[in-house]
């Protein structure tokens, strides 16, 4: 697992983000200047990093596609309880054909990872071409092996989460123009799982519509 800090300077709180299959750091780049130290995460191809988050009195945690269910299973990894807990655009049943990624979608994405592919999925992603160009910016810049290896990963992850603990989450986003991770899932998910539901007009890439932290913690 790798991780980006969008700011360190050994504030009390972290917020801690778990970004989707194929993101890195760029996701964050045009946020405004953070309130409180940040570290993304992503490239779940392992779970191994160096960051530790215990000297910190509160960690707040936010989840978008994928890495809803990387950060339950992270955080019961660690044993770490966050103060809050925000998702945006994924579930905790990631590949799933009810709740989650189709099961199909998810084993034809493995299977016909390249570069020409990867960026059709940017586009469907970000909505459509015009999404598409004025998300480019922060979008990720992982070449196609990597993203694939990550993508095997967190299947087999998925396959053998029998210790990972179901959370209940304090707000999630739900994208009503996504195209990747059905709304309709998303909805299902969330209405026994989340303590406040948001539906946001917005495709699976969320980041030209969130761009407060404050929607984050």
């Amino acid at each position: 697992m790798k991780h980006c800090w969008i700011r360190r300077d050994n504030t009390e709180e972290v917020l801690a983000v778990f970004l989707g299959w194929g993101a890195d750091g760029r996701c964050l780049s045009q946020m405004p200047v953070a309130p409180c130290d940040v570290v993304a995460f992503y490239d779940y191809a392992d779970f191994l990093t160096e960051v530790d988050l215990s000297s910190y009195k509160n960690i707040d945690i936010a989840a978008w596609s994928m890495g809803v269910f990387n950060a339950e299973y992270f955080l019961s990894a660690n044993g770490i309880t966050p103060r809050n807990l925000t998702a945006i655009a994924g579930t905790g049943r990631c590949i799933d054909d009810a709740e989650g990624l189709a099961v199909s979608v998810v084993d034809a994405t493995y299977n016909n990872v390249s570069a020409p592919s990867l960026r059709k999925f940017a586009m469907r992603m970000c909505g459509g071409r015009e999404g598409y160009v004025a998300s480019m910016p922060m979008l990720s810049e992982r070449d196609a092996e990597n993203q694939k290896n990550e993508l095997g990963a967190i299947m087999q992850r998925y396959t053998h989460r029998d210790n990972v603990a179901t959370l209940t989450w304090d707000k999630a986003y739900i994208t009503s123009s996504d195209l990747i991770f059905m709304h309709e899932n998303q909805r299902r998910y969330w209405q026994n799982r989340a303590k406040k539901i948001i539906e946001i007009d917005c495709p699976h890439f969320p980041f030209l519509v969130i761009r407060s932290w404050d929607l984050l913690r």
